[in-house]
């Protein structure tokens, strides 16, 4: 059997709802005896050693990944990070945790907050609240960074009884890739003119090892990653997609025997990952201890391939074991048609409990957003760029609008309703406010968001691209996808009798993987259905890297001027004139720590 990581994870669990508790704020000074719950340091350098390979880049705590977090529901929990980059800001994203964070905490710079500044440092406030147990990750949010600078997290059940795979051993698996180039020459390659690709990745990491080559060092520190395992036990597998950029696909060689349990963010019903292992029997019949994990890419031009190794105790003995020979050829045959990898899970996983599906007659507005490469010109000498919405593209270094020179929540925190735009005025651009290049909604509304792929403006040459979407604040039920256009007659008869999982990131497909269309064509589309019940400042994203670096972002602003306010300043005025937060409104502000100052907070969440 195989799987795919979705730029996500498998084996995560519901996320909270409209439930959340109310925040309860205070200010605080994070002197010498404070002591944060995790300790994150950003550094660059540029002989960083990974897989018997040298790159420059950005690590956090040194090592990549970055080491695991362990969160409990219903518990508050610090992260420091330190920026000790001289030349680069740094942010991080709790990913699938948006809206369980304090409001300056999502980690998005210019959206949410501003960037650390070299030689400064930040405390993260996560709080994630009861149901949302599962398995995330963390990552950097400016730029490249994030290509190394990640991490896994998990949110443990408050009471244990109520992880119904508690009793299973786990392992880690996450998945990353690693490119030659150096995040400074891809991020200027793609926004060059002449555009400059930034290649496909030379391979895959599992935890950060590869075996395939040239990364065969296996006398080395770096050889292949190796999960042990025992006879005839089951395993809770904690899947994690933190590559950058394609549809990562992986199968154990000879073990068929896995079921998925949990997607992004909830528990599923049982769907054909635990792992359950071979009978002493069925080893012995084997007349070997290692399987290969084989680890590859889809819907991209071409397909690179990487192992780790799945091992099998020997009893009785602490003899070290050798890693097996490269095959000569693959183990597995892992498909590469593109019906079977497009329909897979779809329309098949369902919630292990009830999640509140909103039926089609609870939706208040469908909002269309096709995203399109735009070329400048025909010819090579060009720029290529991400639009959403025919206009729409939006990064960090160029948020489209003179008013996103600082943060957006922030802007909205100074300046009120003048700073959120206004739903009605959106709607002759399809939902999008090209004042403030966002796009807003109302607490309250059930949004039907349809994502469209488009053949880009090359006249006579145009072709599509996959784009794994993912969504801050908050998780969507994603009511499936499919090739053409959305029609919804036709897709709420698919949903009769199903339940849609919750979801944050889900992909939008290239059907032909192939070029010549005309300009402009649709190829397909993919559908959510969005309960707004957190009002904020949101990202939706591709989390491919390098499209996030050509424009292909959004900004969402949620709820009205008073709503996003009042999880900054309370309604009962008693930090007055917003005083408490005044280190958060500046680059480098006092909520900022560094040498010579420690950082003046305000406490969202108070367990502890």
């Amino acid at each position: 059997m195989t799987l795919r990581a979705l730029f996500g994870v498998l084996l995560a669990s519901s996320a909270a709802d409209a439930s959340r508790g109310v925040l309860q704020r205070r200010e605080a000074v994070h002197d010498h005896s404070f002591q944060p719950d995790y300790v994150l340091r950003g550094t660059f350098n540029n002989n960083t050693q990974i897989a018997c390979t040298t790159r420059p880049s950005v690590l956090l705590n040194g090592t990549h990944p970055g080491p695991e977090l362990r969160l409990i529901e219903n518990t508050t929990t610090w992260i420091r990070v330190y920026n000790d980059i001289p030349d680069q800001d740094l942010t991080v994203h709790w990913h699938g945790l948006s809206a369980s964070v304090a409001p300056f905490s999502d980690g998005t710079p210019l959206v949410s907050q501003w960037p650390i500044p070299p030689d400064h440092y930040f405390d993260y406030e996560l709080h994630p609240e009861v149901g949302e147990a599962g398995t995330y990750f963390y990552h950097a949010h400016v730029q490249f960074q994030s290509v190394s600078a990640i991490g896994p997290l998990v949110v443990q059940e408050a009471d244990p009884s109520n992880d119904p795979y508690a009793h299973y051993e786990e392992k880690i698996m996450m998945v990353t890739e690693l490119y030659n180039k150096t995040d400074q020459n891809i991020v200027t390659g793609l926004v060059a003119n002449p555009f400059v690709w930034s290649g496909e990745p030379n391979t895959f990491l599992v935890n950060g090892n590869a075996y395939a080559p040239p990364y065969l060092n296996v006398t080395s520190a770096c050889g292949p990653e190796v999960f042990d395992v025992e006879p005839d036990k089951t395993y809770r597998f904690r899947v994690i997609g933190g590559n950058a950029l394609g549809l990562i696909v992986f199968g154990i060689e000879q073990h068929k025997n896995m079921t998925i349990v949990a997607a992004d963010a909830g528990y599923t019903q049982p769907f054909d990952v635990l792992l359950k292992t071979m009978s002493r029997q069925q080893l012995s019949q084997q007349n070997k201890t290692d399987f290969f994990i084989q680890v590859e890419d889809r819907l991209r031009p071409t397909t690179a391939v990487s192992y780790a190794v799945l091992r099998y105790k020997q009893p009785c003995s602490d003899k070290p074991q050798s890693v097996p020979v490269l095959p000569t050829a693959k183990p597995l045959n892992i498909t590469t048609d593109i019906t079977e990898i497009t329909s897979w899970a779809e329309y098949a996983l369902q919630p292990l409990r009830p999640n509140d599906f909103p039926s089609a007659a609870e939706v208040t507005r469908r909002v269309v957003i096709s995203t399109q490469q735009i070329w400048s010109s025909n010819s090579s000498n060009s720029t290529a760029r991400w639009q959403q919405a025919g206009s729409s593209e939006w990064t960090a270094e160029d948020p489209g609008t003179a008013s996103s020179n600082v943060p957006y929540l922030i802007n909205i925190y100074k300046n009120g309703q003048a700073a959120v735009p206004s739903i009605q005025a959106a709607q002759p651009y399809g939902g999008w406010d090209p004042v403030t290049n966002t796009w807003p909604a109302a607490v309250g509304e059930v949004l039907e968001i349809v994502w469209l792929n488009t053949a880009n403006n090359k006249s006579g040459s145009g072709s599509y691209d996959a784009h794994p979407w993912h969504a801050h604040g908050g998780h969507y039920f994603d009511i499936g996808s499919g090739p053409g256009m959305y029609d919804p007659v036709a897709n709420e008869q698919r949903l009769s009798g199903y339940a849609p999982v919750r979801k944050d990131t889900t992909y939008l497909y290239d059907y032909t993987l192939a070029g010549g269309f005309a300009a402009g064509t649709i190829n397909g589309w993919r559908a959510w259905r969005l309960r707004v019940t957190d009002a904020g400042v949101w990202m939706i994203h591709c989390h491919s890297l390098q499209h996030m670096t050509m424009g292909m972002q959004t900004v969402w602003v949620m709820g009205d001027a008073a709503q996003i306010q009042a999880k900054v300043v309370p309604a009962d005025g008693w930090l007055t004139n917003g005083t408490n937060v005044q280190g958060y409104m500046s680059y480098g502000g006092e909520a900022y720590g560094n040498s010579t100052w420690d950082p003046k907070v305000v406490s969202w969440f108070h367990d502890k």
